[in-house]
């Protein structure tokens, strides 16, 4: 006696939830990728405190587009500082390129206090 064939479409749905699970599992993979390499590439600046961000996709600072703004107590000097020695001490690891595109910009505070810190982050493929 032969065994009862497997009707079509159990096959089909298995099919289909088995590549719904790869592209899941890719999709995260991608995206904790990115998370990681923008935040050693970009760390946030010590004790500042997030004003505003605004992301893309499923979470900030990782797939998609990700702008954020910070407020430090410290001046625009010491903060660009502080990122310039972040990029030499990335360049001599060699770990200054990545699968995200990093940037930053620094501005006075409008009430003269503390600076403002603008971080862009974006990671496709």
């Amino acid at each position: 006696m032969y065994p009862k064939a497997t009707p079509v479409w159990k096959s089909l749905l298995t099919l289909i939830l088995f590549s719904l699970a790869c592209m899941a599992v890719f999709v995260f993979s991608i995206d904790e990728t990115c998370r990681s390499n923008i935040a050693l590439r970009q760390p946030l600046y010590p004790n500042a405190e997030i004003i505003e961000t605004t992301y893309d996709l499923f979470r900030p600072r990782a797939m998609g587009e990700t702008r954020m703004t910070l407020r430090s107590p410290d001046d625009e000097e010491t903060v660009m500082e502080w990122f310039r020695q972040l990029t030499l001490d990335l360049l001599r690891r060699e770990e200054y390129r990545g699968l995200a595109t990093v940037d930053y910009s620094v501005k006075p505070a409008e009430d003269g206090t503390g600076s403002l810190i603008y971080l862009y982050s974006e990671c496709s493929t």
